[in-house]
């Protein structure tokens, strides 16, 4: 960490670097988990997230938490690379990323290869990212009442992409990441809320919110979050 701050600020510094625009959220959580949003401004907001991977914290807080108004899937790589001290524990985490964040099966591996070469998908990392994120997303219908029976399949990627063809956000997250990471992309699932805000407005974020999507990792910036459900189901 960096004065206490997880490999997850990486991001964070980056996009400070490049002028990216901060606003505030205020939070009052109800119990079960501790949330807090991507990207906050490092050394603002009064938490500090020190995990790489869970947010950790009091599940019924209230805080305030400033955080950069960022969103891969429509602004693309940050124009700005983080700071010396970010840059050198970047270099660092790098090896730990690719060592941990690239493994597939074999069975899935083979079928995106399979797809990866039919669609003909190659060329810069943000390329493959948004060609892997239209292919998933376009590959099923996304239906919270899907058929359950495919949770109980041996491979639920294969039997997802293949023959089910529908599924809820935790399928095509999980269709994402693998496909990312056969093309060496390091990719992460993840989960938690996504809910859409108002500038002065409060949002009642509940269960019906919670939702899973992809982390990558960006060489030189960090993670990102990425989402390869269809819109209707964000």
């Amino acid at each position: 960490t960096i004065g206490g701050y997880g490999m997850q600020n990486i991001i964070s510094d980056a996009l400070a670097n490049a002028g990216t625009d901060v606003y505030d959220v205020e939070v009052t959580l109800h119990g079960w988990k501790f949330l807090y949003p991507y990207y906050n401004v490092i050394g603002e907001g009064g938490v500090v997230q020190g995990n790489d991977v869970v947010n950790e914290g009091d599940a019924y807080a209230s805080y305030t938490a400033s955080v950069y108004n960022y969103d891969y899937n429509r602004d693309g790589t940050p124009k700005s690379y983080p700071s010396v001290a970010w840059a050198a524990a970047e270099s660092d985490y790098h090896g730990f990323v690719y060592k941990y964040y690239l493994n597939v099966p074999d069975s899935v591996r083979e079928y995106f290869e399979y797809i990866i070469s039919e669609e003909n998908i190659s060329g810069t990392v943000s390329g493959m990212i948004r060609d892997v994120l239209d292919y998933v997303g376009n590959a099923a219908e996304f239906d919270r009442d899907y058929d359950d029976a495919l949770d109980d399949e041996e491979d639920v990627v294969l039997a997802f992409l293949r023959e089910y063809k529908e599924g809820d956000s935790q399928h095509f997250a999980s269709a994402a990441t693998l496909m990312l990471r056969t093309l060496g992309i390091p990719a992460r699932y993840t989960k938690g809320y996504a809910a859409t805000t108002t500038a002065g407005e409060t949002v009642d974020v509940t269960d019906e919110a919670q939702h899973a999507w992809v982390e990558v990792y960006l060489n030189d910036f960090g993670w990102v979050a990425v989402d390869a459900t269809p819109q209707e189901g964000i």
